[in-house]
């Protein structure tokens, strides 16, 4: 299992984060990793993932890195 590291320490892996880096009710952004093992289907389940942070989450002002 990767785990996710930035200038502070680990913070994370794909099935469970740290105190640090935890979403609570002020959370106001955030990173989405999605890991993707099918590449043919990447673009319909970045779409998914998005439906249904917009629709369960309220998400706006979304952003693509890659």
């Amino acid at each position: 299992i990767p785990v996710y590291t930035d200038n502070f320490g680990p913070f994370g892996t794909p099935t469970s984060d740290t105190y640090r880096t935890a979403v609570s009710n002020s959370t106001k952004r955030l990173l989405v990793m999605m890991i993707c093992f099918n590449h043919e289907e990447k673009d319909l389940d970045e779409e998914l993932l998005i439906k249904l942070y917009q629709e369960f989450a309220q998400a706006k002002n979304i952003k693509k890195l890659m």
